[in-house]
């Protein structure tokens, strides 16, 4: 009579450890830049409420206000750190750079994003490279 066997074999658990790894050799990479994607939201959106708040301020005032009359605004996240580079009575650009020691400093394709008053979204990447494509 035959013994029945329990559990599995060195093999079979090799290969399987083997797979699992393949896996999360690919997956983990691909996974991580979807993450970077994703968080670049956090900077699109804080550049489009500054713009916003902008506007209303020259509304008020007939003319563009400097970050610190903004209320110092910052992104949610505070991944991306803000700054309005220019501004005066005719125009402002706000940007907003990946803060140094966060997370989207990795994010070398899409390190700095910026708006202006006429509705201009520009990017550039780590070494200050035309990037537009990152606004989409």
């Amino acid at each position: 009579m035959q013994k029945s066997q329990n559990g599995m074999t060195l093999i079979e658990l090799v290969i399987t450890v083997t797979i699992i790894s393949i896996l999360a050799v690919v997956a983990v990479p691909s996974y991580m830049q979807h993450m970077k994607r994703s968080h670049r939201t956090d900077a699109m959106a804080a550049l489009m409420r500054l713009a916003a708040e902008q506007e209303k301020y020259y509304f008020q005032n007939s003319r563009y206000a400097t970050l610190a009359e903004l209320g110092n605004p910052e992104t949610e996240n505070e991944w991306y750190t803000l700054a309005v580079t220019t501004n005066d009575a005719n125009t402002f650009t706000a940007t907003a750079t990946a803060a140094t020691g966060g997370p989207q400093i990795d994010d070398k394709p899409c390190r700095t994003f910026q708006i202006t008053a006429a509705g201009i979204k520009t990017a550039t990447d780590y070494s200050g490279a035309d990037a537009t494509d990152c606004w989409r």
